[in-house]
């Protein structure tokens, strides 16, 4: 089961997503290289997503893994909820794909994480998520 954590205080700073989308990129650690999503594979990953001011994402360039990384800004806060259930959706469909394809992912899919923070919302599949996560937090300081 994916770990979901919502990280409460202070509004969070305004962030470009895609910078710290490509800045986690280089230090995550996976056994694939992520490419950057255009928006039609977004869109088919995602779907439709309400109220979205930005959204980047890095997905598995050779599909052979589960690898994935996604950082979105929202317009509000009360918007995260819907972004949080593309997700889900998103780790449903992982599930589906990967468990006959590549069983060993498993594992990694149902560690997966989704953290909010004010209009935040970061989902990664890694093998160091807290890392991942450390900086996604670190970022909205």
């Amino acid at each position: 089961m994916a770990v979901s954590v919502c990280l409460c205080g202070c509004a969070a700073k305004n962030i470009d997503v895609a910078s710290l989308a490509a800045d986690m990129v280089k230090d995550i650690k996976i056994e694939d290289e992520l490419l950057k999503a255009t928006d039609t594979v977004v869109k088919d990953l995602y779907g439709t997503i309400v109220d979205v001011e930005a959204i980047t994402v890095y997905v598995s360039s050779s599909g052979a893994t589960a690898s994935e990384l996604t950082v979105i800004k929202l317009k509000d806060k009360a918007s995260v909820s819907g972004a949080k259930t593309a997700v889900e959706k998103r780790i449903t469909s992982l599930q589906k794909n990967f468990e006959n394809y590549v069983p060993s992912e498993m594992y990694r899919i149902k560690n997966a994480i989704i953290i909010s923070k004010d209009r935040y919302l970061f989902f990664c599949i890694a093998d160091n998520n807290e890392k991942m996560e450390k900086m996604f937090s670190d970022a909205l300081k």
